[in-house]
């Protein structure tokens, strides 16, 4: 073999020179704009919408960079988030940031603390979720979504960044959306790419949460609270999508096991009235295509116990609930929930009065008009049902009778026990109360009542020994009937409308 001209060889050194040179000016040029302040000057350009610091950063290869102590913030009025990265290895589409794209092409990560919140419209009734959401540092507190600006939106990037991530891996130490905290070990692999107020798309995307601890607002949900899922984002347009739209596009596998510790999160949205406390399992598999939930998901909830205080009214036993989807007459499937109740109810009737009834055969159905979740799970139908709820001291009610009518009430009412059974049947349009049977001693009354809007219409019968009583419900005033005959209730409980 001949041995290289030297024009060759000298146009190889000067090539070699030249790529040699190149190298020498990105490593110098990109470490520059890593550990000065430039990088982040540049993007912080609008600091009440995005910014971002890191400890240390810094690029041995053009394309390739490694970042320590990451801290990422986000407000746009409506959403705001956190993202905190202990270390991360990107590699980067270089040519991509000459159109103001940042696209990397594999990411590692470790330490993810992601923190996120969405601001609400109004901020009475909603101070104790409020106090429970993350604290995005730096940024205006205010939890008020943004009024738009007047005028149309404006569709575009209008000169902002966008961002697409492939091939991502991370561990994952917290995650807390809204006023909902997990704290443990986790792991999430998936691609996404956001272009502001053009489009966004996911996945498909993988996360897994591992025995960690779940919180709301300092209260101790679960300690062994897990997540396996993975979930697919189709793009769509974020000008176009408002509201729940969005759902519609996502299809999504999640299995939730969770050992309860502690329910009184329930005070986040029912404030001072209701107070729930408890134990017990739950455990999910939901299934989402397009934001329709498949006929195989399923939500398993059992309470081993529960104690509910809405003021002075109390309840204490446990639950047994479960959400399936169940083909409608028209084989639509539809949600369907089912709970099991027992226990007892404690109904004050004075301050110092209390009647105790134990529940038995007491169950709640719920019916849903559509699985998508983008129509927001509208109800259809639900059903409360008192088999039988038995106070066997009736005492207290009869005490309070007797003081009203002395002699007859305690001779009519004895002592007990007082037995009740009945249902009730809500709907949008209207609530159907049904008494089926309520005796104490030798009183017997049923009847029923529907509420349309705020009034209440209906009728009830009985007898007081061998006296027919009727009772008359007209726009919600009450009005005694002595002595009715047979049929009497059916024909006022038509003429009420009751179905």
């Amino acid at each position: 073999m001949k041995p290289p001209r030297p024009l060759a060889l000298r146009a190889l050194k000067v090539l070699a020179a030249a790529i040699l040179g190149l190298l020498l000016t990105y490593l110098i040029a990109g470490n520059v704009l890593l550990r000065t302040r430039l990088l982040r000057e540049g993007t912080n350009v609008n600091p009440t919408m995005l910014m971002l610091e890191y400890e240390s950063a810094y690029t041995w290869f053009p394309g390739y960079a490694h970042v320590k102590g990451v801290w990422l913030r986000f407000d746009d009025g409506t959403v705001s988030f956190q993202l905190k990265l202990d270390e991360a290895n990107v590699r980067i589409a270089l040519f991509d940031l000459l159109k103001k794209k940042f696209h990397a092409t594999r990411v590692r990560v470790t330490g993810i603390s992601w923190q996120m919140l969405h601001k609400v419209e109004k901020l009475e009734g909603n101070e104790q979720r409020l106090a429970a959401f993350p604290k995005i540092e730096g940024f205006n507190r205010t939890m008020l979504k943004a009024k738009p600006p007047p005028g149309p939106p404006t569709r575009g990037r209008n000169g902002t960044w966008s961002v697409h991530l492939e091939d991502v891996e991370g561990e994952l130490v917290e995650l807390w959306m809204l006023e909902y905290r997990y704290q443990g070990k986790g792991h999430v692999s998936g691609s996404f790419e956001m272009i502001p107020n053009v489009s966004v798309w996911v996945g498909p995307a993988t996360i897994k949460l591992e025995d960690g601890k779940l919180t709301a607002d300092e209260r101790v949900i679960s300690t062994n609270f897990s997540l396996e899922g993975g979930c697919t984002i189709k793009p769509f347009d974020i000008f176009e999508s408002q509201g729940a739209e969005p759902l519609r596009s996502l299809s999504a596998d999640v299995k939730i096991s969770a050992q309860l510790k502690d329910l009184s999160a329930s005070d986040l949205y029912a404030g001072d009235e209701l107070k729930v406390s408890g134990t017990g399992m739950l455990n999910t598999n939901l299934h989402l295509k397009d934001g329709l939930l498949s006929e195989d998901s399923t939500i398993d909830l059992q309470l081993d116990t529960v104690a509910l205080a809405f003021g002075a009214l109390k309840y204490d036993g446990s639950t047994r609930a479960t959400a399936r989807l169940v083909k409608d007459e028209k084989g639509t499937p539809l949600p369907v929930l089912h709970a099991d109740v027992e226990g007892a109810v404690k109904v004050p009737l004075s301050k110092e009065a209390v009647l105790v009834a134990g529940l038995s055969d007491t169950t709640l159905d719920i019916s849903l008009a559509s699985a998508n979740l983008a129509d927001g799970l509208p109800l259809q139908m639900m059903r409360a049902k008192v088999g039988e709820a038995r106070a066997k001291d009736a005492k207290p009610l009869v005490d309070i009778a007797a003081s009203k009518v002395p002699i007859i009430a305690r001779a009519a009412l004895g002592d007990g026990p007082l037995v009740v059974r009945g249902h009730a049947d809500i709907t949008p349009a209207m609530t159907v109360v049904r008494l089926l049977e309520a005796s104490l001693g030798t009183v017997t009354l049923k009847g029923a009542a529907k509420q349309s809007g705020e009034v209440w219409n209906g009728a009830g019968a009985g007898k007081v020994s061998a006296v027919s009583i009727g009772i008359r419900l007209k726009a919600s005033a009450i009005e005694p009937v002595p002595l009715v005959g047979d049929g009497w209730l059916e024909k006022e409980l038509s003429a009420a409308g009751v179905p």
